[in-house]
């Protein structure tokens, strides 16, 4: 389910599409400051997560641990909110792209996080060298 927002949009934005039932993409003109976004998001009580890991316990054929290790996993960055849920991430393949979820759905409407767009809006002004 795509679809793309044919109206007129922001000064510094390409494209808005409908990715899924769930999320929006935002593609910008130029590529994404994601230290600007980041201390944006963070400003807005946002968390940020760039990494995630665990630990493994390793056992031999007998039941016998012989190891601890941790696992770590690096990827591009992720906002999160209060409880911990992704509601932005940037795209890995495309430096201008950056995704929003969850959405609100209530009823028949489905709604974007005012928090989100409101991070996304100042992040734009900043960038285009408009006033806080």
């Amino acid at each position: 389910m795509k679809a793309k927002y044919i109206g007129e949009l922001p000064l510094g934005i390409r494209e808005v599409m409908r990715e899924t039932f769930e999320s929006f993409s935002i593609t910008f003109q130029d590529n994404l400051d994601p230290d600007m976004l980041k201390e944006i998001c963070t400003s807005e009580g946002f968390a940020i997560m760039e990494k995630e890991s665990r630990k493994e316990e390793i056992y031999d054929q007998f039941g016998n641990m012989i190891e601890i290790r941790v696992v770590e996993w690096r990827y591009p960055f992720r906002i999160v909110d209060s409880s911990s849920e992704i509601v932005l991430f940037s795209d890995p393949e495309d430096s201008r792209k950056i995704y929003l979820l969850p959405l609100l759905a209530s009823g028949r409407s489905i709604k974007l996080r005012k928090d989100v767009v409101s991070a996304i809006e100042k992040y734009m002004r900043k960038k285009n060298g408009q006033c806080n």
